[in-house]
This record gives structure tokens, C-alpha cells and sequence, in this order.
């Protein structure tokens, strides 16, 4: 996890996951991301920037449809902010 020093200083976010073998901005519901931590030790850190959902449907839309992907992500972010 960042340390306290790193997190006081964050002004903006990517959020994404991670597809199995490590490819990025993959939707939240693949669960590889510890997330929740991250959001977490931001509010503790008194972040009040953006929580910018970053995603590349043609990275993983040969397996998940890329409306319900997008939606899904929201959701979760939404659910843990």
C-alpha cells in the first residue's frame, strides 16, 4: 500500500483492474484490485478529488459485454465510495 506521505499529495485518479495475466483498464468486477483498500486510505487522507473510472472496452469486450462492463464498474465504485 502507498504510504501516508504519497497518499496526502494525490489531486486525480485512474481507476481500473486488471484482466488475469495483468493486462490494465480492465472493468472493476474482476476483482484482482484491492479497491475498497484504496479508496479507503484516500478518505482517511482526506482525498476530494475525482475518482476518474479509466476502462478500454476493446481490451476485454471479446469477454464481457461492454455496457454491462461500464455498468458494473460504476456500480462498484459507486457502492465503495
Amino acid at each position: 500500500y502507498p504510504p501516508p506521505g504519497f497518499l496526502n499529495h494525490v489531486i486525480h485518479t485512474h481507476i481500473h483492474d486488471l484482466s488475469s495475466d495483468g493486462q490494465t483498464h480492465w472493468p472493476l468486477s474482476q476483482g484482482v484490485i484491492t479497491l475498497h483498500d484504496f479508496i479507503v486510505l484516500l478518505k482517511q487522507s482526506d482525498y476530494g478529488g475525482t475518482y476518474n473510472l479509466e476502462l478500454r472496452p476493446e481490451r476485454w469486450n471479446h469477454v464481457k459485454d461492454v455496457k454491462t462492463g461500464i455498468f458494473e464498474s460504476i456500480s462498484i465504485l459507486a457502492n465503495i465510495i
